[in-house]
């Protein structure tokens, strides 16, 4: 959901603009906030206490219903389960997160603009999973918990599965390391799981969850190759 298309709005005097892109009189691309307020935006209530985010700069998601609606039409029953990085509404629009939540990565590191390598970097957007709850459940796809990466990967039973793996496939330390980051809290194990469901009753999160026995029996991590981030890395 990070990669779809998204408009980026900024908060002047309690009302919602948009941050537009324009050419100045040498041809580089600059920013122009837009002169009329988004009146359509502020009339759907997105977000709450306009006046008190004076300043405030972030992305709105202008395809996220689409998605959900896609998806829905496609599941008859089942489960739905995302994971990507973001944040509730409270937090997602407040000064602190201001400014910083669209991220650009230029060759996997992180640039300051999305004006610069133009065409050349991905440009992300973290998600308001708040707003994504809302819009999934108007496309009849439920909740049905809410989490994150490494409480999840616990849950999957990720230690007992890893001791698994380390005992055939894995013999680099190195490489083992590297796994662990999927449930680093201050990285990827701090990633958003949302799990969805849709034309089930009475389930419950924990119904998903498996035991230790059939978790160490069928899953597998798959080893590191050259084509994850960590390329270059060697076995020993």
């Amino acid at each position: 959901m990070d990669a779809m298309p998204t408009r980026v709005i900024e908060i002047r005097s309690g009302r919602i603009h948009e941050v537009m892109i324009s050419l100045d009189s040498d041809g580089n691309l600059v920013e122009v906030l837009s002169e009329n307020p988004m009146e359509e935006l502020e009339s759907l209530n997105i977000i709450a206490n306009l006046p008190s985010l004076e300043g405030y700069r972030g992305p709105l998601s202008t395809r996220l219903n689409d998605w959900c609606r896609s998806v829905s039409s496609a599941l008859q029953t089942g489960f739905v389960v995302t994971v990507d990085y973001g944040m509730e509404r409270e937090e997602y629009y407040s000064m602190d997160r201001s400014h910083r939540l669209i991220q650009t990565y230029y060759r996997h590191i992180d640039n300051l603009s999305y004006l610069q390598h133009v065409g050349d970097q991905d440009i992300t957007a973290h998600v308001n999973f708040s707003y994504f709850r809302e819009l999934a459940l108007l496309n009849n796809l439920k909740s049905l918990h809410s989490t994150n990466q490494r409480d999840w990967l616990y849950d999957l039973h990720f230690e007992e599965v890893l001791n698994v793996n380390t005992d055939g496939e894995f013999t680099s330390r190195r490489e083992v390391a590297l796994v662990n980051r999927l449930v680093e809290q201050e990285g990827l194990g701090g990633f958003r799981v949302e799990i969805l469901q849709k034309g089930l009753r009475g389930i419950c999160y924990e119904d998903l969850i498996p035991t230790v026995k059939f978790a160490r029996d069928n899953f597998r991590i798959p080893p590191i190759s050259v084509q994850h981030m960590a390329a270059g890395l060697s076995r020993k």
